[in-house]
């Protein structure tokens, strides 16, 4: 456990880097904080840099002065100089130490808000939609024509042809049976029997 003299200076030196901290954030020089807290320009300097450094506790005959100028809490401060100088310098560490932490979770907080509004906004996706549309299918051009090529014992069949290119030898089949179907209506049983004899031989 520290000895009353370590936690004495631990104290001082917590308030002296308070104060610096706030001098520096207020863009105050030592000598110009000194000057402003009442101590003459030759001795400003000197002065706060002790105060800063740990080497003395801040007199109390100016710390309303030190409020003031930096922007103290001045119940914090009156409370902290009276446990200091009733010697009880473990809970001067103390009060400095959670006013600290409060102070750093403090700042932590907004300086998530403001990266948080910095942050360029999202643009939210718009999800896929769904249709139950059929697909299009293209209609195959017609290559084939109908032509009467086909003649068995006098009857005329009429058979469709390719228009262009050379189809596959079983759409050439059916499409021949289907002429022979169309015309047997006007066909002799042997004349049918003679046409199908023929695409069938082929």
């Amino acid at each position: 456990m520290p000895s009353p003299e370590q936690l004495k200076q631990q104290a001082q030196e917590m308030m002296g880097n308070r104060l610096k901290m706030r001098r520096m954030e207020m863009s105050l020089t030592q000598e110009e904080l000194g000057v402003n807290v009442g101590y003459s320009p030759m001795a400003a300097k000197q002065a706060i840099s002790q105060i800063e450094r740990g080497i003395t506790w801040l007199p109390t005959r100016k710390q309303d002065e030190f409020v003031k100028e930096l922007h103290l809490d001045p119940n914090l401060m009156t409370l902290a100089s009276y446990h200091y100088f009733s010697r009880n310098y473990e809970e001067v560490v103390s009060m400095l130490r959670e006013r600290e932490e409060a102070e750093l979770r403090h700042r932590t907080q907004r300086l998530r808000i403001n990266m948080s509004k910095s942050a360029p906004p999202t643009i939210p996706t718009e999800p896929p939609r769904i249709t139950h549309e059929k697909p299009k299918v293209e209609k195959e051009p017609e290559i084939w024509e109908e032509t009467f090529v086909e003649e068995v014992k006098g009857v005329e069949i009429p058979i469709l042809q390719p228009a262009a290119g050379e189809p596959d030898p079983l759409t050439v089949f059916k499409n021949r049976l289907q002429g022979i179907l169309s015309a047997a209506e006007f066909m002799e049983k042997e004349q049918l029997i003679q046409a199908l004899k023929k695409i069938i031989n082929e």
